[in-house]
Order: C-alpha cells, then sequence, then structure tokens
C-alpha cells in the first residue's frame, strides 16, 4: 500500500536489532522504527553506491597508469603510432 510517496512494507528483525531500534524510537533518537529502518537503509545504500563509484575510479586509475607505462616500452610506444596512423586513415 503506497502513502505518500512511501510504500508499506514488513522485514523481521533480530530481538537485538529490534530492542536496539525500540531503545533509539525510546530515547528519541528517531520518531518510530520505521523512520529509523529508512535512514539505515538510505545510509547503506549511499554507502554502497560510494564505494562501488571508488572501485570503479581506482579501477580506471589503475588502467591509465597501466596504459602510461605500456606507453613507454618501445612496443607500446609502437603501438601508439600504429594507432594514430590507423585513425588518421579513418
Amino acid at each position: 500500500m503506497k502513502t505518500h510517496g512511501k510504500i508499506k512494507t514488513s522485514i523481521s528483525l533480530s530481538t537485538h536489532l529490534y530492542d536496539s531500534a525500540k531503545e533509539m524510537v525510546d530515547s528519541n533518537r528517531f520518531s518510530s522504527i520505521s523512520d529509523l529502518v529508512s535512514t539505515a537503509l538510505t545510509d547503506f545504500l549511499a554507502r554502497l553506491e560510494e564505494r562501488e563509484l571508488s572501485e570503479k575510479d581506482q579501477s580506471n586509475m589503475k588502467f591509465k597508469e597501466l596504459l602510461e607505462a605500456y606507453s613507454k616500452t618501445d612496443e607500446g610506444h609502437k603501438f601508439l603510432e600504429e594507432l594514430a596512423r590507423y585513425e588518421k586513415k579513418r
């Protein structure tokens, strides 16, 4: 059931997680367990996306470093010259 841009769902929590969540709600850190779960999931997904982007950036950086190192070798230099000649013909 959708209400105000949200979808109502159901989850199962361990007793420990439920007790911790209930304690946070009771101490007014969150307005409800639903609020806490939404906040936690939002934070988790943002961190996951950030980590995936970071890994992608690191992979791209490694590729650039390898390409740069390869281009400094005789074989790499010849390859790049051949590639440049090929591009000019196109």
